[in-house]
């Protein structure tokens, strides 16, 4: 699947094996248009995330995806971002929201789901809007940089 920002296009296997629900909802997102026109809300040095078509973080298909926890968050690792009922002991993902981490982080491994991996465009991924430090990292509302077009891409040989 690749996401087209007007930098250019960031191109994601996904882990249909380890994850199949999450990457089932993720290429419903894609294939309804749901992502497009959406923006990175929240990006700081460790990661870029998007999803929420009110680019604010609050918004989003909120219903719960049951944790598939089974990978490491490497560079370019595709992440479920996780509802923020707290506690969530279960560590059920948001129906939207996702990261795309810029670096390592193992102090997420074991919570959150890793359901695909950057394979193209991870300078493109470098180049996206960072937010305000401050802030956590966050954008104001719609004036992140915004995907343009999420789509599924052929399979590779056929």
């Amino acid at each position: 699947m690749a996401l087209t920002l007007a930098s250019g296009r960031v191109v994601i296997d996904l882990f249909e094996e380890d994850c199949p629900a999450h990457t089932e909802n993720f290429k419903r997102l894609v294939t309804t248009g749901y992502l497009n026109g959406t923006t990175f809300h929240r990006v700081c040095a460790g990661f870029a995330q998007g999803g929420d078509p009110t680019g604010t973080g609050t918004g989003g298909r909120d219903h719960p995806i049951p944790a598939e926890i089974k990978r490491p968050h490497l560079r370019g690792s595709l992440v479920a971002a996780r509802l923020d009922n707290d506690p969530n002991s279960t560590k059920e993902s948001h129906g939207s929201q996702f990261l795309i981490m810029k670096v390592p982080h193992a102090q997420f491994d074991g919570k959150y789901t890793v359901f695909g991996q950057v394979v193209e465009g991870m300078d493109i991924v470098d180049k996206i809007l960072m937010g305000d430090r401050e802030k956590g990292g966050l954008i104001d509302a719609g004036a992140g940089d915004r995907i343009l077009r999420a789509e599924i891409l052929p399979p590779v040989g056929r």
